[in-house]
């Protein structure tokens, strides 16, 4: 998620877009591989917003917001899912708080994204959707990656 070569969220549109850097990196391969997929996922949500507030698609502009969300909400679950199996794997002293912080996130997701209509749930959350993933990803992940260098792994698996 770059900003002129740091991390961060690019400001794009009225909404903001995330960019994987390798900076994001927690140097396991299958992790990195689910935040580029989430990273992705939250990036069409972005854009099918940012067609319909522009006017473009009508309905299919509100039909590819809700496809959207319901494709991030399951990857969301699905990469908080795996990314827990991992660290235990890896005997991670922090999972179970990190465990909570994805129960956070799933939760608030989850309700936020349930409003009707779709589309007005996700303008109304946007930013929080972003950053989300954005904190998921920058401030969460952080420290896994650290411990697998920690236990010489880091970019290993």
């Amino acid at each position: 998620m770059a900003i002129e070569g740091g991390v961060g969220l690019r400001q794009g549109q009225g909404v903001r877009r995330v960019e994987w850097t390798e900076e994001l990196s927690v140097g396991h391969g299958g992790i990195d591989e689910q935040h580029r997929q989430l990273i992705a996922s939250v990036n069409a949500l972005n854009a099918a917003f940012t067609d319909l507030a522009a006017g473009d698609g009508g309905d299919l502009a509100l039909a590819r917001i809700s496809a959207a969300a319901a494709a991030f909400l399951a990857s969301f679950q699905s990469h908080t899912a795996y990314e827990e199996l991992i660290m235990h794997q890896f005997f991670y002293a922090h999972v179970e708080r990190h465990a909570v912080h994805h129960a956070t996130y799933l939760e608030a997701l989850t309700t936020l994204l349930a409003g009707e209509p779709v589309a007005a749930a996700v303008r109304v959350n946007l930013p929080f959707i972003n950053s989300a993933v954005f904190d998921h990803i920058e401030r969460d992940d952080r420290d896994f990656g650290a411990h697998l260098r920690s236990i010489g792994l880091y970019g290993r698996v």
